[in-house]
């Protein structure tokens, strides 16, 4: 009897042990993050003579680490829209593939790979940084779904690096339309100077905007300031509330692509009367191709 008590005591303290651990293995596993959204941003070829434009990735289904959506973009190297698919780790590691047609040289097919990470902003949004590598296969002009292409040959190669911001997906967000500015520092005869940092933003609709930043004082001038670096940027941005109850105002994300490099940008939309005007406080880093980084702030407030 003795024997049998221990068994049963030895079979219940196994079956503890085990479901300690296997608790402990679950606790220590990364949660798989939700990465549905519309995802806008620009890709970047590595290669001389290739293209660069804006992207939009959409993931509209996702089954614990695989992801379903596509992709869309101006370029050659692309059809107007692809269907892709892939994998998300619980670090924020992806891969994602696509194809039109058959893999058959003479089809016109394309082929996409891309690979990277996603960081979530803790507010909804989410930023992406990727490589990508495309394949077209020469083929008759014009098929169906698939980028035009004529002749024959070895596939046209491209690679290159992707920037994508996850758009809040609001219908109603802050308008931040318009011309903001940060004015430069005073002319030697006491006037302001020209602008140190100015966003034109040409196009919004709800949560996503486009438009274009520029930074740096105009080299002429009695003030010259640093040189002006130029970027095609997307963004997007929130809703704020009463300055009252919610002071840091409405959360707004920005990325941008230039010819030197890349913008990152992340901050709030004050509404007044703080001072007395909206403003743009936002956080920035810079990365430009031949490796140079820079970090800095700004505050924009509407052009008059």
């Amino acid at each position: 009897m003795r024997s049998a008590r221990w068994s049963k005591v030895s079979l219940v303290v196994l079956a503890l042990g085990l479901l300690v651990g296997v608790q402990a293995r679950s606790e220590a596993l990364p949660a798989i993050q939700n990465v549905l959204g519309v995802y806008n941003g620009f890709s970047h070829s590595s290669l001389a003579g290739g293209r660069s434009g804006e992207l939009q990735i959409v993931i509209d289904r996702q089954t614990g680490r695989r992801l379903w959506g596509n992709v869309t973009s101006p370029g050659e190297l692309l059809p107007a829209v692809m269907p892709i698919q892939g994998t998300i780790s619980g670090n924020g590691e992806f891969e994602l593939s696509g194809r039109t047609g058959s893999p058959r040289a003479g089809d016109g097919s394309v082929r996409l790979l891309c690979d990277g990470s996603v960081r979530s902003l803790g507010d909804g949004s989410a930023r992406v940084m990727a490589g990508y590598r495309t394949w077209l296969n020469p083929g008759p002009p014009s098929l169906p779904g698939t980028a035009a292409s004529i002749g024959s040959g070895p596939p046209i190669r491209d690679r290159g690096r992707l920037l994508l911001l996850r758009d809040f997906g609001l219908r109603q967000a802050e308008s931040v339309l318009g011309t903001w500015m940060q004015p430069g520092p005073p002319n030697d005869d006491g006037s302001t100077g020209l602008p140190a940092v100015q966003l034109g933003v040409t196009e919004q609709d709800g949560s996503f905007f486009r438009g274009r930043l520029t930074l740096g004082d105009s080299p002429v001038g009695a003030n010259p300031g640093p040189p002006i670096v130029e970027f095609d940027v997307v963004g997007t941005v929130g809703i704020g509330g009463d300055p009252a109850i919610a002071p840091t105002g409405a959360p707004i994300h920005l990325i941008g692509l230039g010819p030197e490099g890349w913008f990152l940008g992340d901050g709030t939309v004050q509404k007044p009367p703080s001072p007395n005007l909206p403003a743009v406080q936002c956080q920035y880093q810079i990365m430009l191709f031949d490796g140079t980084r820079s970090d800095g702030t700004f505050e924009l407030v509407p052009a008059v």
